[in-house]
């Protein structure tokens, strides 16, 4: 209730690459709700829907914080993004809400900010999101870093090598989207498994790299690609077998309490930060 409490009279949303997630937190209470997106969403739509929630709580909300798939560097304006309802999406779309605050942010971000909620005296806190794609929030003794260019934590991109020895993406790999479409694909029980056990795997090696890049206190989970069988547990296995045990001093690994709306929450939060 108390990280609820210091976000009353914010509302936060999150788009994502197949759904919108959209919170409005009135005093102590939060309300929700998800509306589906997809790639035929246009922009059009998705200010009417922000706007549409925004408006129906018929409130004076003191800021509104837009988490989503793709890059910002200023917090005023999408500038990278593979969605189409976000390209050059801006701040100004939504001057008709006369809201004073509002602010748009990486949704891997977001998610980080959304650990320092729970996890307020984390020194160094990584937020994994795992989902459409995979990415990486940092955050810094309670400040997000960004980057020299505002776009740090781009993990979906980093190179790997497959089974067949072709450099590829790692988010091909790994990310709850591909592990779907490769399920779906596959009605052998054990092949099923291997999937999903390769999946962990490779994001086990990006998540080991990053914590000797950063030697965090929190590894903080989110994201329905974390939901497979066995995902979660051949994920951690692997990051502590593989880590340097001076690293795993006084780390935690956790998942979300926030479910999937740790971006809304996370969003809301970075209305709040100097």
């Amino acid at each position: 209730m108390k990280r609820i409490r210091q976000l009353k009279n914010l509302c936060g949303i999150d788009v994502g690459c197949t759904n919108i997630k959209m919170v409005a937190v009135i005093g102590e209470s939060s309300f929700e709700k998800s509306i589906p997106s997809g790639d035929n969403f246009s922009k059009g739509e998705l200010i009417k829907a922000i706007s549409e929630f925004y408006m129906s709580f018929d409130y004076n909300f003191e800021g509104l914080g837009i988490a989503f798939s793709g890059c910002t560097s200023d917090g005023m304006q999408v500038c990278n993004t593979s969605l189409q309802c976000l390209d050059n999406l801006s701040v100004y779309d939504f001057a008709h809400l006369n809201c004073k605050n509002i602010q748009l942010i990486n949704d891997s971000n977001a998610t980080a900010l959304a650990g320092l909620l729970e996890y307020p005296n984390a020194k160094v806190l990584l937020g994994i999101t795992n989902g459409t794609g995979i990415g990486c929030g940092i955050v810094i003794n309670g400040q997000l870093f960004t980057g020299a260019n505002g776009f740090a934590g781009q993990i979906y991109g980093n190179p790997t090598v497959d089974p067949n020895g072709k450099i590829i993406k790692n988010g091909k790999i790994c990310s709850g989207s591909k592990v779907l479409k490769k399920l779906s694909q596959n009605s052998n029980q054990d092949q099923k498994q291997e999937i999903i056990h390769q999946a962990a795997t490779y994001l086990g090696i990006e998540i080991v790299s990053l914590i000797h890049s950063f030697n965090p206190d929190i590894v903080y989970l989110a994201g329905g690609g974390f939901n497979y069988p066995n995902y979660l547990d051949t994920l951690i296995r692997f990051i502590y077998q593989h880590t340097y045990s001076d690293f795993l001093t006084n780390l935690q690994i956790v998942q979300t309490d926030f479910s999937s709306y740790s971006g809304c929450f996370g969003a809301m939060k970075h209305l709040l930060m100097k």
